[in-house]
């Protein structure tokens, strides 16, 4: 994970990139707390949730997206923990009313609170006229566009499923465009290239996640409501990523804290009770990780180099094919280098 993935693929400098390394590092931190209390300590004490609610708070100020994944997880865990796992309903009632009254649960819902009301006057004071802010920053066809299908929309689920995951949309059709063209020009305001796909660049961690995951669940290896509670605020920037009118490399870095933390969790399921595999299935277990990790090490550094050279730009053409296009944008970015391999 040190030498790929996240850690790699993003290193381009703007301050579009800024925001959103922010907000990936106190993200991860939050994915570290929330490992802590399920597999470490087996315990969220009031510390650490309120640790947690911290990083929610400065998520929050840092990217919306990312804040409210965080919020609505550590929302859910307090009231997770505070509901009884076990007893009839007319006891467990009243033990998760004195549960909402607790310590832990206030000082978290306090710090939300806190975190929620200063963001909220900060962008008061950066959008208090909205319309004056669309009417700067968007042009005429953004505005209709939003009018017709909203900032976010379902219909362009499966669209963004196809760019993050399978980017069959980089084929280039007999008449130059784009494969799904037509679709782009009326329900997205923007795709950015590179073409990337978590399926090369993260596969040691989907494979944790969603193969092992089952067997976490089947075999109650930690605190399923806890973990189901946090997993189900984690998801909410990925399915909003999924419908936004815009479709970003740099947006994949709302997906890591869900993958990483299923992943966590998939390798805890693993080195929790080895002996269940064989010595046959351990060799190729080993053997998947290794080759999923080293492939995802090298496919991210080829994505940043791919992003360090592709236009910053709403719409990209490449009636030419990919091959032209990049060479072209070496030739603007190195163009000494260039000269010299007679490009």
């Amino acid at each position: 994970m040190l030498f790929g993935g996240a850690q790699i693929q993003f290193l381009k400098g703007s301050i579009y990139q800024e925001t959103i390394l922010w907000a990936g590092a106190i993200a991860a931190a939050f994915v570290y707390c929330a490992i802590r209390g399920l597999i470490a300590k087996r315990n969220f004490s009031t510390g650490l949730v309120a640790v947690m609610a911290s990083l929610a708070g400065l998520g929050l100020l840092t990217r919306v997206s990312a804040g409210l994944a965080l919020y609505v997880s550590t929302g859910l865990l307090v009231l997770t923990l505070a509901w009884p796992p076990t007893g009839p309903l007319r006891d467990r009632v009243p033990q998760f009313v004195r549960g909402l009254a607790s310590k832990r649960t206030v000082v978290a819902l306090a710090i939300l609170l806190g975190f929620a009301t200063l963001s909220g006057m900060v962008n008061y004071q950066r959008f208090a006229d909205f319309r004056i802010y669309v009417a700067y920053m968007a042009s005429p066809k953004d505005i209709d566009r939003q009018a017709a299908y909203g900032v976010f929309n379902t219909q362009r689920l499966w669209y963004g499923i196809v760019y993050y995951f399978f980017p069959i949309w980089t084929i280039i059709r007999p008449d130059g465009q784009f494969l799904f063209s037509k679709f782009e020009g009326r329900m997205l305001g923007s795709v950015e290239p590179p073409p990337a796909s978590f399926l090369l660049s993260d596969p040691l961690l989907l494979v944790l996640g969603g193969v092992f995951l089952p067997r976490l669940a089947r075999e109650r290896l930690l605190d399923l409501r806890a973990a189901a509670a946090l997993m189900t605020g984690l998801l909410i920037p990925v399915l909003l990523i999924l419908m936004f009118e815009g479709m970003a490399f740099r947006y994949r870095m709302e997906f890591y804290p869900l993958l990483e933390f299923t992943a966590f969790l998939g390798f805890y399921a693993i080195c929790v009770n080895p002996g269940r595999f064989s010595a046959l299935s351990r060799g190729r277990l080993s053997l998947i990780l290794i080759a999923s990790a080293g492939f995802g090490i090298i496919y991210s550094h080829f994505a940043l180099f791919l992003y360090k050279i592709s236009p910053f730009t709403n719409r990209i053409s490449a009636p030419d094919g990919w091959v032209d296009l990049y060479v072209v944008q070496l030739k603007l970015i190195f163009p000494s280098i260039a000269q010299r391999l007679h490009f």
